[in-house]
């Protein structure tokens, strides 16, 4: 802004310094004094929360300043970065022995693998464990900066590129009116749901589709959630 100069390093102090320019190696005069905001080593925040574009991880961003990986070397129990509510959230219905993992994919970046029983969606918040993350850089180690940062997955943006259903249907398009044949439809090879299985609601078309009323009662009556 012409007035101060931000300066982003491990260390430092704030106040006024002396500047100089230089080009091409060649030292130029003073300009004189300007004022020095000194932005240091912070606790970490999470700068973003959002599920990865095939729907079966969590990507929890902590900017660019690096962290201690809360002491995590490989992949490991979330537990050790993450609260009991945000694990047991993640952990959904899979039990009590089912591991909740997660690792590093660079010193910023947790990914959370997330199981077919996980009750993690949109709207949920992901709460960092107390005295685990850290700065990796720890100018004074008497004073540690341990992150007690969380954020809340945005319900109308939880990703980047969300997994969309590709519905995939075989079967015969008509059966013979007098021969009992039964009439198979299987769309079990569809995708696109994310680490959770597809849901499936079957119905019929009136506008094109004799005996419409029988067949929605028939189908009523099977198990219209099935993919067969």
């Amino acid at each position: 802004d012409g007035e101060s100069i931000a300066v982003v390093a491990p260390y430092g102090t704030e106040g006024e310094a002396v500047v100089s320019v230089a080009l091409n190696g060649q030292q130029y005069a003073s300009m004189g004094t300007v004022s020095v905001i000194y932005t240091g080593v912070h606790a970490p925040e999470i700068a973003s929360a959002k599920f990865s574009d095939t729907g079966t991880t969590i990507i929890v961003s902590f900017g660019t300043q690096p962290t201690n990986r809360g002491g995590m070397l490989a992949v490991g129990d979330c537990a050790q970065v993450f609260d009991n509510t945000t694990v047991e959230t993640i952990r959904g219905g899979a039990g009590d022995d089912y591991p909740v993992e997660c690792y590093w994919q660079d010193d910023t970046t947790v990914v959370v693998q997330l199981n077919v029983f996980t009750n993690a969606g949109p709207g949920m918040t992901l709460t960092v464990r107390e005295s685990t993350i850290a700065p990796l850089l720890k100018p004074d180690p008497a004073n540690i900066k341990y992150s007690t940062a969380s954020a809340t997955i945005d319900v109308d943006f939880p990703c980047d590129n969300c997994p969309q259903p590709q519905v995939s249907l075989a079967g015969m398009q008509s059966v013979p009116a007098c021969d009992q044949v039964p009439l198979v439809l299987d769309a079990s090879t569809s995708e696109g749901g994310g680490i959770k299985p597809l849901e499936y609601i079957w119905d019929v078309d009136p506008s094109v589709t004799d005996f419409s009323v029988d067949l929605r009662s028939r189908l009523n009556a099977m198990n219209p959630e099935s993919a067969i």
